[in-house]
């Protein structure tokens, strides 16, 4: 159901992109291929064309405290049994 409700949020958002062009970009959204849903295309100013784009997020949880209650680690970092954060987390 989460999955769901994510993929309407963004295929609305790429009805908005599309809805308010750049100068000089076109968007032609593919939302049955939520891994690659851009396809671009750009000339710069000496002609050469844009061939892919990368887009970068990042996310962090959405509270007032910043520590966890369980180890003190900031949230933005993994507990101290763990090199990387994920889901064989023991807490």
């Amino acid at each position: 159901m989460a999955q769901a409700k994510a993929i309407g949020r963004l295929s609305k958002e790429y009805k908005d992109i599309q809805a308010k062009p750049i100068p000089g970009f076109q968007f032609k959204v593919n939302e049955s291929n939520l891994l690659s849903p851009w396809e671009i295309t750009f000339n710069g100013p000496d002609g050469t064309p844009l061939r892919g784009i990368f887009p970068v997020a990042t996310w962090r949880w959405d509270t007032d405290v910043d520590a966890c209650g369980i180890c003190s680690a900031p949230f933005t970092h993994s507990c101290p049994k763990c090199n990387i954060p994920g889901d064989q987390c023991p807490l």
